[in-house]
């Protein structure tokens, strides 16, 4: 009897205990579980100095709006030139990517050539410069204006020279010559033989100096009939008188 009693208490024991413990672990599990609902609403949420505010007027909805649309900009950071047997080549190295085509124009004696979205990052100089290349090229510029733009000025000794301007994988070619007209024209000046001649008036003796001279007989001019001096002037050649003022005309034969 004593021991079915014992038996009792002990199951009975033994279902409180278990009762117990699973309250208390389903506490847990809710009080957990409000823990990590309320970190991820924490983590979820920024703060309001994080959040992106929007513009509020005109000029900085349009600065957002160019930067949105703005394109990547290219670095430069090596210029090679390289001599050749129609002139020179340019080559521009990007550190990554492709650079945009060239826009070119000529000022005077050089080409221009404006490269947009790029920029110039030498690594020792903020401009690159050449004098001379060639004997028909007086120098080679490569610089950066404003906007992301790098300029090439190429120039010329006798005239302004012209490019092709390629787009390959390891940056932009210019391949750069001068044109047949500047060449003929340079080689046609230097063919050409030149003769300066001076001269200086001096006081001669008229009997020294050789001139023509048209004699007329007493008969021909009896036969002619010249009584006047329009008549001599119509068979002399250059003949010249003086008017009565004292102004010298010609009457051409």
């Amino acid at each position: 009897m004593n021991k079915l009693y014992l038996l009792g208490s002990l199951g009975v024991a033994s279902a409180v205990w278990s009762v117990a413990c699973q309250s208390v672990y389903a506490e847990t599990v809710r009080s957990y579980s409000k823990e990590s609902s309320s970190e991820k609403v924490r983590t979820e949420t920024p703060a309001l100095s994080e959040m992106e505010h929007p513009a509020t007027s005109v000029a900085e909805w349009l600065s957002q709006v160019s930067e949105a649309d703005s394109p990547a900009v290219t670095q430069i950071i090596d210029v090679q030139l390289n001599a050749t047997e129609t002139g020179l080549t340019i080559v521009l190295n990007p550190s990554e990517g492709s650079l945009s085509p060239a826009s070119t124009s000529v000022v005077g004696n050089a080409l221009i050539a404006d490269i947009p979205d790029a920029t110039l990052a030498l690594p020792d100089t903020d401009e690159f410069q050449s004098v001379n290349p060639t004997d028909e090229i007086a120098f080679v510029t490569v610089s950066n204006l404003p906007n992301n733009t790098v300029r090439v000025a190429i120039t010329g000794v006798e005239a302004a020279p012209t490019a092709e301007v390629i787009s390959e994988a390891t940056g932009l070619v210019f391949n750069v010559s001068l044109e047949e007209g500047a060449i003929a024209t340079e080689q046609t000046e230097d063919d050409t033989l030149q003769i300066v001649v001076t001269a200086q008036r001096t006081e001669e003796d008229l009997q020294d100096v050789p001139i023509s001279i048209t004699v007329l007989t007493e008969e021909q001019i009896e036969d002619a009939g010249i009584t006047t001096l329009d008549d001599i002037s119509q068979r002399t050649p250059n003949f010249a008188v003086f008017s009565a003022t004292g102004n010298r005309f010609f009457n051409f034969y």
